[in-house]
């Protein structure tokens, strides 16, 4: 099977390749990895470092509380970061956290026994779903240390089918596996791995930490003036769909729509699509009265998390069709949280939703009951607002947990108290 999955693995570069023809990240896919090896030659540490690779900024954001820890605890030892996806290596800003930061290399054999070879890394540590077996292997043959950190395992997932035994086989050769849920913990023990640790989801850790202190953006603050604000985050077509007519029902409330898609075209056929005049962040005039507008189009990345601050209510992008985007950042500012009905694959997302704290929307007008029902109720609006805030607070401390199974590793490295609380 792996020598099928090294055919694979060609295709899919080739399939990069040829999409680099037309479209803009996979040129950025293929860009970044450019003369990679010659850049790694530049990079030299005095001791090995620790190698985390998370495949983008999502991924990344559950490894940032466990780096923050590493660098705090082990502060001699250099930390790698390697993306997968552009959007992750592109966005990334955390630049004091780590002492490399670089895209990693297809996963063909070659590849990973040269990267492995020049790194030399004291440990490797996977976020959430990268496997990748060539690398593995590497690993395996240079006798590092590797584990898999906020791993999830549904029932169907690919390494427990019939022909994804060969990729489990190198994941449970894993030093350490730290999954998310119970159900991730019972799965790998039915499939024959039972040195799994439950440590929960480090962007409970994260998205409390950035709720303590959010940027404040003073003319948000001033279209806001003082109304109920409906966060669109992360949105898609779909969610429009549900969120666009509820604009002209809700007159009190305001409305900011931070898309998914930030490209000028899909911006501007956001705001054609709207029921009424909008506000482009990137457009504000100082002399803008702001206090006239009831939507604002944010179209940058980087502003969402702190937004949701100013935000009572939170519709988040992605549970119609693409995948559902992170729930967590508005619960952790107590806002009411809604999403599409596609959650089968998100735990905290069901979690949510029996806490009465995050709510499933069908359609429009299952969305407007909704609102309606909070909007005429404030205890009920509090009850919700207070749930969200009991939900991320009960799931915090992942990270310690993590680093505490890194310890176990017994790297043979002086240490330092974690992180305060």
């Amino acid at each position: 099977m792996i020598g099928l999955y090294a055919i694979f693995i060609r295709l899919y570069g080739w399939a990069i390749r040829l999409a680099a023809l037309k479209n803009p990240k996979a040129r950025d896919w293929i860009a970044g990895r450019k003369g990679i090896f010659k850049e790694l030659d530049s990079i030299r540490f005095k001791v090995q470092p620790f190698w985390i690779h998370a495949a983008s900024l999502g991924e990344y954001l559950q490894a940032k509380p466990v780096i923050e820890r590493l660098k705090a605890t082990y502060p001699s030892v250099p930390i790698v970061l390697t993306f997968f996806s552009p959007s992750g290596y592109q966005n990334f800003k955390d630049l004091h956290l780590v002492d490399a930061v670089l895209y990693l290399p297809l996963d063909t054999r070659y590849n990973a026994q040269r990267w492995v070879q020049q790194i030399h890394p004291r440990a490797a540590f996977f976020i959430k779903y990268e496997f990748w077996p060539n690398y593995l292997d590497a690993l395996c043959h240079h006798k590092v240390p590797y584990g898999f950190l906020a791993a999830s395992f549904r029932e169907d997932h690919p390494i427990f089918s019939w022909w994804g035994g060969f990729i489990k086989d190198r994941v449970f050769r894993a030093s350490l596996i730290t999954v998310q849920d119970p159900m991730s913990k019972r799965r790998l023990e039915q499939n024959g791995y039972f040195n799994a640790s439950l440590s929960g989801d480090s962007r409970f850790d994260q998205v409390f930490e950035l709720a303590q202190d959010p940027k404040r953006f003073p003319k948000v603050e001033e279209f806001v003036d003082g109304h109920p604000v409906l966060m669109a985050g992360s949105c898609w077509p779909e969610d429009e769909e549900v969120i666009l007519p509820q604009i002209m029902r809700f007159t009190r409330i305001k409305f900011i729509f931070a898309p998914h898609d930030i490209s000028d075209q899909n911006i501007r056929r956001l705001i054609q699509s709207l029921p009424v005049p909008a506000l482009r962040y990137s457009e504000i005039k100082d002399e803008d009265d702001l206090t006239e507008f009831r939507v604002l189009v944010i179209d940058n990345i980087g502003m969402l998390s702190h937004l949701y601050a100013l935000a009572t209510y939170a519709h988040v992008g992605g549970g119609y069709k693409q995948g559902l985007h992170n729930i967590l950042e508005p619960a952790a500012h107590g806002n009411v949280v809604f999403f599409g009905p596609q959650i089968e694959k998100y735990w905290e997302a069901s979690e949510i939703t029996q806490r009465k704290a995050g709510f499933p929307v069908h359609d429009a007008a299952e969305f407007s009951g909704l609102l309606k029902e909070f909007e005429s109720d404030p205890t009920i609006r509090e009850s919700a607002r207070n749930a969200a805030l009991q939900f991320v607070d009960s799931h915090r401390g992942s990270a310690d947990r993590m680093m505490e199974a890194i310890r176990q590793l017994h790297l043979g490295l002086g240490e330092r108290p974690t992180l305060p609380e």
